[in-house]
């Protein structure tokens, strides 16, 4: 199934879509829309409009995109019969196979201590889950706070928050960008309990995406502030 690019009409940010959907969903700020319309707006980005509303929760049919390989059918092949001389049929001796169960204590034992391995690491599993959760709860609230520009959407991804994509209803310049990934840095650093003044320590493994009408940037791990510029770990998204 070939896919194809295209642009949310909504927030105009880049998406892979299937041409034999007759919908998609936007992946960042959430709207519906014709696919015909977001190909025409990826071809002529210049004679749309992208009004960058807020959208109404979506409840219909699943409209994400995945894609199949087509399936590919060797041919059967018939074999062929060789002619040869009779062989004798060789058959296994019987062995005589000792009777190897376990006692009923020993599987009792085995099975609870299996059991408890079980539930000692879905405890962990669930006591770090709330611990992220509510890390991510607290970094948005310090981040979103200070942020001068208007938002239509944050996502924070990975267990250690480090992968967050921002959307903005604005267009923004690469400093901009810099200063948007420096504060997250800062609240992330704040409320995880990083050194601030430790580059290396409280942002080098952040990777942010920010998305614009016009496109946005990626940033991707930088070593240093000064690698906080194109061409280096930023990359102008169009």
């Amino acid at each position: 199934m070939a896919l194809k690019e295209g642009r949310c009409v909504n927030c105009g940010s880049l998406l892979i879509l299937d041409p034999k959907m007759e919908k998609g969903q936007c992946l960042f700020c959430g709207a519906v829309f014709l696919n015909e319309d977001a190909f025409a707006a990826m071809q002529l980005p210049g004679d749309h409009e992208f009004p960058n509303e807020e959208q109404p929760e979506y409840t219909g049919p699943s409209l994400v995109v995945q894609p199949v390989r087509d399936a590919v059918f060797a041919p059967q092949v018939t074999q062929r019969r060789v002619k040869g001389r009779k062989v004798d049929e060789f058959v296994l001796p019987q062995l005589d196979i000792p009777d190897l169960k376990m006692p009923a204590k020993s599987r009792i034992l085995i099975t609870s201590v299996i059991a408890g391995l079980l539930v000692v690491f879905l405890a962990v599993a669930f006591l770090l889950s709330l611990k992220r959760d509510g890390e991510r709860a607290e970094i948005k609230e310090h981040f979103v706070a200070d942020l001068e520009h208007e938002l239509s959407g944050i996502a924070i991804e990975q267990m250690k928050s480090d992968a967050v994509i921002v959307v903005l209803k604005n267009s923004v310049s690469e400093q901009q960008a810099a200063e948007i990934f420096l504060d997250y840095a800062k609240a992330r650093a704040e409320v995880i309990g990083y050194d601030e003044n430790d580059f290396s320590a409280s942002a080098n493994s952040i990777t942010m995406r920010i998305a614009t009408p016009e496109g946005g940037f990626l940033i991707t791990e930088p070593e240093e502030p000064a690698d906080l510029v194109l061409d280096r770990a930023m990359t102008k998204l169009d």
